[in-house]
Parts: structure tokens; sequence; C-alpha cells
């Protein structure tokens, strides 16, 4: 069983469509999976095709002193087999600040996560591009981080955001989080820069692995307007190899 949070500090990286399309092949496969979308702007609760406003959502529950998981149940939702989801609305931009104010706050969404784990072979989460507590009480609810990055000038500042946040949490609360390694979206090697790019990562960072690169797409593209994985909106697109690596990565230890 694994926690994984799929995260950035910045938005339009595509973080949320990869998490939504790793959650649907994973479950295609039989795995049990749940996705926590954390983030405010509910990009993962809307590629599901979720009404926010018509069910519970995370908000309703992540500051719950001495939470049991039939609070939790109240807000898990079956998106499809094998698969379910905690949404968002925006109202969740409010528990950051609930979550700042309280001592140790940010310990009660790993609490939270811990009580869903025996239910789960695999929960993704969503965090919001910016480094608030939502992302810190993210990632300190997991067991890995995996980076969603464009293969740009800017991308190398990200990483290192990640990595020294996750160094923290190691340290100063003593949670055994790491970094499984860095995806690279929207790629083209068709241009020498992105693989300048990988080539400094690589040299930057050798300890961290690079999971893959996903290539720029078009049917990709079109899975937030349809509210599809690419496996069934586009099953014989090229860019669904580049998942697969990702997928055959997230249960090799399994």
């Amino acid at each position: 069983m694994e926690v994984i949070t799929f995260s950035n500090h910045k938005g339009g990286v595509g973080k949320t469509t990869i998490c939504y399309n790793v959650a649907a092949m994973l479950a295609e496969r039989g795995c049990d999976v749940l996705c926590i979308d954390m983030d405010p702007q509910r990009n993962l609760s809307l590629r599901f095709n979720i009404d926010t406003d018509k069910c519970n959502c995370i908000e309703d529950i992540i500051d719950i002193d001495k939470i049991t998981i039939n609070d939790i149940n109240d807000c898990v939702l079956n998106v499809t087999d094998h698969l379910d989801i905690i949404p968002s609305s925006e109202l969740l931009a409010v528990a950051d600040y609930k979550i700042k104010a309280k001592a140790f706050g940010f310990l009660q969404f790993r609490d939270m996560v811990n009580l869903l784990r025996p239910y789960y072979d695999f929960i993704l989460i969503d965090t919001p591009p910016i480094l608030n507590e939502l992302t810190n009480s993210s990632i300190v609810a997991s067991d890995s981080v995996v980076i969603i990055v464009e293969p740009s000038e800017s991308a190398l500042q990200g990483i290192n955001s990640i990595i020294d946040l996750v160094d923290r949490i190691n340290t100063k609360i003593n949670i055994p989080v790491k970094v499984k390694g860095v995806v690279f979206n929207k790629y083209d090697d068709r241009s020498n820069n992105p693989k300048m790019v990988v080539k400094s990562l690589k040299e930057k960072y050798s300890d961290i692995e690079l999971l893959g690169t996903i290539r720029t797409s078009a049917e990709l593209g079109r899975c937030d307007m349809f509210k599809l994985p690419i496996t069934k909106l586009a099953p014989k697109a090229k860019v669904i190899k580049d998942f697969k690596f990702i997928e055959k990565w997230c249960d090799k230890d399994e």
C-alpha cells in the first residue's frame, strides 16, 4: 500500500491530469485506488465530473478532532470500479487557515489518511499549486512525493522547492517521506531545450529518479473536456505508453 502526493509549486504543469490518468489506469488493472482532492480549485473533482455543491467534501472533515472512519466515509464517492474520490470545493481554502491556526494541525490529515490505508492499494493526493498548509499536510500524510514539472528553465527551481519541503518534514517532524522522482510533462523530444533541462536535472539531482517523460498530446488535452481518462477517450494514443511507465513504477514494489 502506498500514499503518493503529486505536487509542484506552480500551476499549469499538468499535475492534476497526470494524477487523474494514473488513478484511472491503476483502477483498470484492478488496484483499489482513492483520490483525494486537496486543491480548492477542485480540478481533480471536476475531472471526475463531481458536482461539489451537492456532496460532502474534504473540507467538511479535514479539521475534525478524533476523526473516525464513519466521518470519512460520508465524503467518499465511488467513481467507477476500484476507484473512489474524496472531492473538494472552493471552501477548502478556509481549511488552510484552520490548519495553520491549530497546533500540529497538519497532522490531522495524516491521521485521516492512516485510517484509510487498510482499504486501498493506492491513495493519490492532488495538491494546490502553492506550498501552503494543504500541501504540507498532504506530504506529511504520504509515503512519497512525485514532482510534476514542464521541461523549462524554471523546472529545477520547482523541483528544489519540493525537495526542500520534504527534507524539512523529515528532519523537523521526523516523518519518513521520500521524493520518489520527477515526471516531465508536455515533453517535446524534437526540441533541444527539454533534453538540456533533463540533463541538468540528472547532473544536479543525481539521487532523484527521472520517472518518465510525458509527450505533448492533443488527445491528453481533450481528456479534460470529455471528462474521460486517456485510455477511454483515445485507447490507441501513443501518449498512453508514457503513462504505462508511471503505472508500472507505482506498483513495482507490490
